[in-house]
């Protein structure tokens, strides 16, 4: 977690879920240093850590694992285009509802090869979607 928009918003909606009705589990990386472990427990949620997604593999495999153990009906996944890696995953294990949640744009700055390399990952890297989250 990197403490942006996006989890402020998902943390917002968190003080507002029926416990009793709906599970929200956090999936971070075990190497994430920015993670409100005290409020996303008083909130009724969950925390599960996985490999860092640099190890795609281990990432992976731990995902698979989780969401077979845990038994998703939604994924949401905010990583700009490594979308791609959890969406398969869910894809997999038949999570029936995935939403692939993405601000990224083409920035100069980023350089031509990184770039390049967005594009043909996520050929819409260049627009920007909105999607609900619930």
């Amino acid at each position: 977690m990197v403490g942006g928009g996006v989890e402020s918003v998902v943390l917002n909606l968190l003080k507002f879920n029926d416990s009793e009705t709906y599970t929200i589990d956090f999936i971070v990386d075990s190497d994430s240093t920015n993670v409100p472990l005290e409020l996303i427990r008083s909130l009724g949620g969950h925390v599960k850590y996985i490999p860092p997604y640099q190890n795609v593999i281990k990432y992976q495999k731990a995902l698979n694992r989780l969401f077979k153990k845990e038994n998703y009906q939604i994924v949401h996944a905010n990583i700009s285009v490594l979308n791609v890696f959890p969406m398969f995953v869910a894809y997999m294990c038949h999570v029936p509802v995935r939403i692939a949640h993405n601000h990224h744009l083409i920035s100069p700055s980023d350089g031509i090869k990184k770039n390049m390399v967005d594009c043909k990952i996520n050929p819409n890297a260049v627009r920007t979607k909105k999607i609900s989250f619930l």
